[in-house]
C-alpha cells in the first residue's frame, strides 16, 4: 500500500468516526426527548358537562388528575388538547381552581396541584401550559379548568395528551388519554304525585244516654284528615233537626242561639243542643284550625242549622290533621219524656288543591 492510499483510508477512517459520532449525538437528543418520558403512572380528565359544545364553567369543570412516575423536579404541566377542542388563544381567560377538589378518585385521597395558580401560564395552538411546583411521585394530584376551554361541536371520542415538564422543558412523564365528547349528557326524569284526601269518621254514632236537668251529657267522635292539597281542607256540618226530635212526641231539644261567630253559653237544666269542634295538627305545610262559632269551652258551643256550616279549615297539607266533634245537651224540665230523641248530622271534607 503507497503513501497515498494510506492517507485516503485514514481520512476515511476519521469521516466515518465523525459521521457516526454525529449519529449517535442526534440519536441520544431523540431519546433524551422521547424515549425518557416516562408514562404518567395515572392521569384522568373528568369532565363535568361532557356535551358537545359546552364552555368550561364553574358549573362545567374539567377535573385533572396527574399522578407522577419519575422523581424529577417538575415546573410545569402541560395539557394538549385535541383538534376539535377549541382553546382560549389567552392564557388569563383559561382559568384553574382547586377549590371543591373531591376527597378522593377510586377510593384514593386527591392532593391539590401544588402552585398552580389561577390560570394557565402561557398557550399554543392547542397546547396549554400551567406553572406547577415539584410533585412527588405515587402522590395523585387534582385541578380544575374552569374556563377557557370548550368541548368540540361533534360527539366522539378524542385524545388529550398530559405531559409534566422541568423548567427547562424538558419532559419528564407524559400520557395520553382519550375522552368522549357525547352529543347530551344529562337524563330528564319526570314523576307525577296524585292528589290524595282522606277524610275518615272514627264512628257514626254518639250516645247520649238519659239526659238530666243536673247535668250536660256530652259524646264525641274524631275525624282524622290527610292530604297533600297545596291550600289544606275544609270540613262542614249540617244537623237534619237543628236539634235533637222525638217523632213519637214531636218535641224537640233545640240548638240554642245563631251562627254568628261567637260560641253559645249553656248550662245543665236548660234545653240545649250545642256543638264543640277541637282541631289537632298532624304533620305537613298546614295549620288546623276552628272556626269561631265552634271554637266553645266548658259551657258554651256552636249552634247547629239545617245548612252545611264550616266548622274547621287548614292552611296547608297535612298528616294525621284531627277533629273531634263534642256534642253536648241537656234537657229542661218541660221537655217531653221519650226514647226517641235522635238527630242525624252530615259532615263533610274538601281538599283544597
Amino acid at each position: 500500500m503507497n503513501h497515498l492510499q494510506k492517507k485516503l483510508n485514514t481520512k476515511r477512517i476519521i469521516s466515518l468516526t465523525i459521521l457516526f459520532v454525529f449519529f449517535f449525538y442526534v440519536l441520544s437528543l431523540f431519546f433524551a426527548r422521547y424515549v425518557f418520558a416516562a408514562e404518567l403512572d395515572e392521569v384522568a380528565m373528568l369532565f363535568e358537562r361532557m356535551k358537545a359544545s359546552t364552555v368550561a364553567s364553574s358549573n362545567a369543570r374539567i377535573l385533572v388528575l396527574v399522578k407522577p412516575t419519575t422523581t424529577a423536579t417538575e415546573a410545569n404541566l402541560r395539557i394538549t388538547f385535541a383538534n376539535g377542542f377549541t382553546v382560549d388563544s389567552t392564557s388569563t381567560n383559561i382559568t384553574v381552581s382547586t377549590s371543591g377538589l373531591p376527597s378522593a378518585f377510586q377510593a384514593e385521597s386527591i392532593t391539590a396541584m401544588p402552585g398552580i395558580g389561577s390560570s394557565a401560564s402561557s398557550v399554543s395552538g392547542q397546547q396549554v401550559t400551567f406553572t406547577v411546583t415539584d410533585l412527588t411521585v405515587g402522590t395523585l394530584y387534582g385541578f380544575y379548568i374552569t374556563g377557557g376551554i370548550t368541548n368540540p361541536s361533534t360527539a366522539g371520542e378524542y385524545i388529550n395528551t398530559v405531559t409534566t415538564l422541568t423548567s427547562g422543558a424538558t419532559e419528564i412523564d407524559s400520557s395520553r388519554i382519550a375522552v368522549d365528547i357525547v352529543s347530551d349528557d344529562q337524563v330528564t326524569v319526570t314523576a307525577q304525585v296524585p292528589p290524595s284526601f282522606n277524610f275518615a269518621l272514627s264512628g257514626n254514632s254518639i250516645a247520649l244516654g238519659e239526659l238530666s236537668t243536673s247535668s250536660v251529657s256530652s259524646g264525641s267522635i274524631t275525624i282524622d284528615i290527610d292530604t297533600n292539597a297545596e291550600n289544606g281542607w275544609s270540613a262542614w256540618v249540617k244537623s237534619a233537626n237543628a236539634g235533637l226530635n222525638s217523632a213519637s212526641t214531636g218535641d224537640t231539644i233545640d240548638s240554642q242561639g245563631t251562627v254568628d261567630g261567637t260560641p253559645t253559653s249553656y248550662t245543665a237544666g236548660n234545653e240545649h243542643y250545642q256543638l264543640d269542634v277541637d282541631a289537632t295538627n298532624g304533620t305537613g305545610s298546614g295549620t288546623p284550625s276552628v272556626n269561631a262559632e265552634y271554637n266553645g269551652s266548658s259551657g258554651s258551643g256552636g249552634t247547629l242549622t239545617t245548612s252545611y256550616t264550616e266548622i274547621a279549615t287548614s292552611n296547608g297539607s297535612g298528616n294525621n290533621d284531627g277533629l273531634t266533634l263534642t256534642i253536648n245537651a241537656a234537657m229542661s224540665a218541660l221537655n217531653q219524656a221519650a226514647d226517641d230523641y235522635s238527630d242525624v248530622l252530615t259532615v263533610v271534607g274538601a281538599a283544597n288543591f
